[in-house]
């Protein structure tokens, strides 16, 4: 997460203009900035929340890290988050891992390149 906090402020409409910390790199458990609705109507607020999702059957806290878009809607794991949970994650791109051979892995960072997606 490289983007300054005026152009946050301004994509999503936020009470005031945030300070974000450049970010390179976020790990799964590692705090992330996300927007959500706030309490007050038609309000947004940039929050920090950590990556992941404790399952309400979880017995020892263990998280989730990814689900796929395609089944999120109805898996019993994702369902009502999906639903009543929702958020923005901020992020300027995400890498894709391909195995290159027995054991490499080759990383993929997509990020928009000219208003359009696409792998560098």
């Amino acid at each position: 997460m490289t983007t300054p906090g005026r152009v946050v402020n301004d994509l999503f409409q936020l009470p005031e203009a945030p300070v974000l910390p450049l970010r390179f790199n976020i790990a799964p458990s590692q705090a992330i900035a996300a927007v959500r609705i706030a309490d007050t109507p038609g309000q947004r607020e940039l929050v920090s929340l950590r990556w992941g999702l404790i399952p309400s059957w979880s017995k020892d806290g263990t998280g989730i890290i990814n689900a796929r878009a395609e089944t999120a809607a109805t898996k019993p794991t994702f369902r009502s988050p999906f639903r009543h949970r929702r958020c923005l994650i901020l992020a300027d791109g995400f890498y894709e891992w391909q195995k290159t051979g027995s054991s490499k892995k080759q990383p993929f960072y997509f990020h928009l390149l000219e208003g359009r997606c696409r792998p560098c």
